[in-house]
């Protein structure tokens, strides 16, 4: 009996340690590696599924709504504007690519493949702590700080203002997905939502 209440607290302590690396809603249960090492490495985007809306109200009131979808290669689009009473839709698809490094010394270079037009951005990545107010547990998201790329100009100095943060639903050794969870709402009562994934591999 002391064996088996033993052997029980043994496991216990273990799982303890091992799930205490699981931070985001499907990461997996047990992990060698801590999520600094996981994170570490160059990834590609492999598939997407997100929506963007917009809407406004005012004298004509507005409304568009846009699903992205990613296969490996081609990036597609369906888009639904409504202005006043009027709806007009449209679908497009081109090639697209993300691939994006992480260094364990907390800086990161992302090249981005849009129909033929190609940016590089770099800059620094660190973890978040423990946010209540968003429901983010503690290195459950990452804080992006691009220094170039994003403009014409090269940013540095310590003061460099963070530009994103991108949340993690799950971190494996070999996957990467990433959650789409935004809302922005003016004084003048416009919107602006992302909601959905996007997923990455090892590359």
């Amino acid at each position: 009996m002391k064996t088996i209440i033993k052997a029980s607290f043994i496991f216990a302590v273990v799982a303890a340690l091992f799930s205490g690396c699981k931070k985001g809603e499907n990461d997996p249960f047990l992990s060698l590696k801590s999520r600094t090492s996981r994170l570490s490495k160059e990834w590609k985007l492999v598939s997407a599924d997100y929506t963007e809306t917009f809407s406004s109200t005012g004298s004509v009131d507005y409304y568009s709504s846009t699903h992205y979808t990613y296969d490996g290669a081609e990036m597609n689009e369906s888009n639904s504007t409504t202005i006043g009473t009027n709806t007009t839709t449209s679908t497009d698809s081109y090639l697209y690519s993300i691939n994006v490094e992480f260094t364990k010394e907390g800086s990161f270079e992302q090249t981005i493949s849009s129909d033929g037009i190609t940016s590089v951005g770099a800059g620094y990545w660190t973890w978040i702590h423990k946010i209540k107010d968003q429901e983010l547990s503690n290195k459950e998201a990452v804080i992006l700080t691009y220094a170039s790329g994003t403009s014409n100009s090269t940013l540095t100095g310590t003061s460099i203002n963070p530009d994103q943060i991108m949340v993690i639903d799950k971190l494996s050794s070999s996957e990467l997905v990433v959650i789409y969870d935004y809302k922005e709402t003016t004084t003048d009562g416009d919107v602006l939502t992302q909601t959905g994934t996007m997923t990455f591999q090892e590359k």
